[in-house]
């Protein structure tokens, strides 16, 4: 997404993906991409590069004015740092979590292992880097631990468009602050009457679900009516498919899979909820206050910063949960909606973003060429002998 927002700001922008990115890949016009062998990591995505990849990036980095590595922990930002210093072009890394140090794959040996790659090659990666850019400032602490005084830390938010994240149809004549359609018509009439709960992401144990899962079924003993959709698939689909059942309340709880579009789902909902045991900056609770859904979360990474219309829950209780459902239920929806979506207009939006980028990436590429200037000059100098 920010490539199509910097691509309009007359850069020329050149990608490097591992070959298994071509399949997911959806180009963005006047981008150019350039795609290296590596062997992924099975279950954990990680990925560790040929020797071509340093080759390829050498190359590239001879006509660059910036260098934009995303992330720290995977060994090409490591390669791609020490290249960037060796080549003298600006060097900036944004970082969105800290692996087995405040952020958890929710396997002990896999965070074990990251929290070592963090001391070592991770800290090295961090220091060499000229700008650490955080997407929270809940990162700043760690990056200022990890790197050294000589980096500038700054924070800039991801952001989404909300104009595609909108309370209905980027292209329908409702006010975006007008009351929200109850539902689709996709919906049973059953459901219609429920309140609509919402979840969007990966069905691993890192995501909380089966507290979700537990609230839900407290909320059935009461007089009201709920419904969860879970939108998403993952390792533990099948496990929390016969927990719903085991629990009886399979009639209450949808699966939809992996969705393409989760934005119909975001418009028909009356209240998003993630029940996470941790996060880096969520963009779901972006994307659901973007469509002016009240949010409940738990306090994981940057959530706290990101909630503007709903509430942050501890983790892990499930009875936490189920109390901010019910008091969001009782609220004026439509207001807390509105005041999630200015939140996000305010701080989260794509296009600040990107202003905030491309500010960055110029002062970088003027600083690094008035450097190369004075050298020239310098240069010059000695071989005159003044």
């Amino acid at each position: 997404m920010l490539t199509r927002e910097l691509s309009d700001e007359q850069f020329r922008i050149t990608v490097l993906l591992p070959e298994s990115a071509r399949e997911t890949l959806q180009p963005e016009a006047g981008v150019d991409y350039r795609f290296y062998k590596a062997w992924i990591v099975p279950n954990v995505r990680y990925t560790v590069p040929y020797p071509s990849f340093c080759r390829l990036l050498a190359n590239e980095l001879r006509e660059a004015s910036v260098l934009h590595i995303i992330g720290y922990i995977y060994l090409p930002c490591f390669f791609s740092v020490v290249l960037g210093r060796l080549y003298d072009v600006g060097t900036v890394l944004t970082v969105d979590a800290f692996p087995g140090v405040s952020w958890t794959y929710g396997n002990r040996g896999v965070d074990a292992i990251a929290a070592i790659y963090t001391h070592t090659l991770g800290r090295l990666t961090l220091s060499l880097g000229e700008y650490v850019i955080g997407i929270g400032e809940y990162l700043r602490a760690d990056i200022e631990r990890f790197s050294t005084s000589s980096t500038t830390v700054q924070v800039i938010h991801n952001g989404v468009d909300p104009e595609q994240f909108s309370p209905s149809e980027p292209d329908s004549q409702q006010s975006i602050n007008s009351p929200k359609l109850s539902t689709d018509s996709r919906l049973s009439t059953d459901r219609k009457s429920a309140t609509e709960l919402l979840f969007v992401g990966r069905l691993d144990t890192v995501k909380g679900i089966p507290y979700l899962i537990d609230a839900v079924d407290d909320l059935l003993d009461g007089d009201d009516t709920y419904h969860l959709t879970l939108v998403g698939d993952g390792s533990r689909r099948e496990e929390y498919e016969r927990l719903v059942q085991e629990r009886g309340i399979d009639d209450h709880v949808s699966f939809e899979g992996y969705q393409s579009d989760v934005r119909p789902y975001y418009r028909d909902c009356d209240i998003f909820v993630l029940p996470s045991l941790s996060e880096g900056l969520p963009t779901v609770l972006i994307e659901a206050q973007s469509c002016g859904v009240p949010v409940v979360s738990t306090g994981v990474g940057g959530a706290r910063e990101l909630v503007g219309g709903g509430r942050i829950v501890p983790t892990a209780d499930p009875t936490a949960l189920r109390e901010a459902i019910v008091e969001l239920s009782a609220a004026d929806l439509d207001n807390l909606g509105e005041r999630g979506r200015n939140h996000v207009l305010t701080e989260f939006t794509l296009a600040g973003m990107a202003e905030h980028y491309t500010t960055l990436y110029r002062e970088m590429a003027d600083h690094h060429q008035s450097g190369e200037a004075r050298s020239l000059d310098q240069s010059h100098s000695d071989r005159s002998g003044v």
